[in-house]
């Protein structure tokens, strides 16, 4: 277990984050604002990044928003299939009529990516 620091994006809050096969990590922000609107920003940490005494910052690998599919999204996961490594975003209603369940897939592709 290593502990670090993490810069979250200014307005966002870390809602969750997951490890990924090379150790880096994928983390989810979360932002809310008025009048009832979410937003997400999936950071990319590599795992290099990642040093105890030391602040990690996240690379923007996608953002959700307006007018894409957009929610409270505040779970993810990370799993294999076929060689590929895909991220799932998990949200849920909350029972509210303001909101959605939604869960995503999508397949992550870092080849060619300067970190």
């Amino acid at each position: 277990v290593r502990r670090f620091a993490y810069r979250v994006s200014r307005g966002f809050d870390v809602a969750d984050a997951a490890a990924l096969p090379d150790g880096s990590l994928v983390v989810v922000e979360r932002r809310f604002r008025l009048p009832y609107h979410f937003s997400n920003r999936i950071m990319l940490v590599p795992a290099a990044h990642i040093v105890p005494g030391r602040v990690a910052r996240g690379r923007l690998l996608a953002e959700l928003d307006s007018p894409l599919t957009h929610d409270n999204f505040e779970g993810v996961a990370v799993t294999r299939e076929a060689g590929a490594t895909i991220l799932w975003l998990v949200s849920d209603d909350n029972q509210s009529v303001w909101q959605d369940s939604y869960l995503l897939k999508f397949r992550l592709d870092l080849a060619g990516a300067a970190w």
